[in-house]
């Protein structure tokens, strides 16, 4: 649909407003609905445990789990939310280990969040201070991150790992915004959080996380005991 409507307005810049344009003909499809995507915190553990290094060697380093620079980044974006956008752009200044907050400046795609400056999670602090001392700053490869998401993904599923088909980085986003309703019971915060202008944006990310409202009114219904016999 998205394509579909491109090649419209693409049409229409083309041959202007009144030329015919075939392609507003085209019905749309219809979308299914958006299902959870996020993953357990202990599914993402067991994932990134399994991540190798297929980078270029840091120097005068050998290349193991604990000094992977994509290992790195995974876990920032786990802990954060962050997309591969806002965390390339990212400078050393931006953070605050200390205080224990980072600035989010405005993602490129869509219409996001101003840029604001958002606290950091006790994770997000370890994460971003090895982040730090490997030297990850500045742009980097998301279809190389991707990969060594899904193949650390594949080995964690090999090993028994409940890991669904098709888990990807961008699932992290998915799970820290469904965490942080969970634990809050806040949309907003998460909202926030993912730096999201539209509330209706944050809707699709958090739909792994049980409303705190109706889990309190499910917990208060008494169900009437079975009589003997």
């Amino acid at each position: 649909n998205h394509r579909l409507r491109a090649l419209s307005n693409l049409w229409t810049v083309l041959d202007g407003r009144r030329a015919p344009n075939p392609v507003r003909e085209v019905p749309e499809v219809t979308e299914p609905d958006a299902l959870p995507r996020d993953l357990p915190f202990e599914v993402i553990d067991a994932i990134l445990a399994r991540v190798t290094d297929r980078g270029r060697p840091i120097k005068g380093k050998k290349n193991t789990n604990t000094q992977s620079r994509t290992l790195a980044r995974l876990r920032v974006i786990t802990y954060t939310g962050l997309t591969y956008a806002q965390l390339a752009r990212m400078e050393p200044g931006d953070v605050d280990l200390q205080e224990g907050s980072m600035l989010v400046r405005r993602r490129s795609k869509g219409k996001g969040a101003k840029p604001q400056r958002l606290p950091l999670h006790s994770e997000a602090v370890k994460a971003f201070t090895a982040f730090d001392q490997l030297g990850c700053w500045g742009p980097f490869s998301g279809a190389s991150v991707r990969k060594t998401f899904v193949l650390a993904a594949g080995k964690a599923r090999k090993a028994g790992v409940a890991v669904p088909v098709g888990a990807k980085p961008y699932d992290l986003r998915h799970s820290w915004g469904t965490a942080v309703v969970a634990a809050t019971g806040s949309k907003e915060a998460a909202r926030q959080l993912l730096s999201h202008a539209k509330r209706q944006t944050t809707e699709r990310y958090i739909l792994g996380a049980v409303d705190a409202l109706l889990r309190a009114q499910v917990n208060a219904v008494t169900v009437p005991a079975k009589k003997a016999g």
